[in-house]
């Protein structure tokens, strides 16, 4: 069976590639996570930018949602763009929206956060031009 978050990470992963960016985990000291979780080290383009965790036992779905939600968190917080700019990932499907897409847990989907009727599944995502 797959590491739970592994599992969960892997839509997330191929989201990120989507936008042009190299992610993966890197297991990380369990001290450093919640009893009953997984952590492990987000590596975005090669350089560690945060911890992401998985709770031991909640369903695969759900987790994915909840990684998602903390990987967008971390690249919201860490990551800009050239010019300085924080990185908005992912950008709406909706030509014109400059906001990030949100994570939905409970169905692993992306939704536009101003017309939820725009969704995509977590793993799914492509970028507009």
């Amino acid at each position: 069976m797959d590491d739970p978050l592994d599992e969960a990470f892997r839509p997330v992963a191929k989201d990120l590639a989507a936008c042009g960016m190299s992610a993966a985990l890197s297991l990380a000291d369990p001290s450093l996570g919640v009893s009953g979780s997984r952590t492990a080290w987000l590596l975005l383009n090669g350089a560690r930018i945060g911890l992401v965790a998985a709770v031991l036992g909640d369903a695969a779905g759900w987790q994915t949602g909840v990684v998602a939600n903390q990987v967008q968190d971390l690249i919201h917080d860490n990551v800009r763009s050239p010019d300085g700019q924080v990185v908005t990932w992912p950008r709406c499907l909706i030509t014109g929206h400059r906001h990030p897409m949100t994570a939905l847990a409970e169905s692993s989907v992306w939704v536009c956060p101003s017309d939820e009727t725009v969704s995509i599944a977590i793993g799914d995502y492509q970028p507009i031009n």
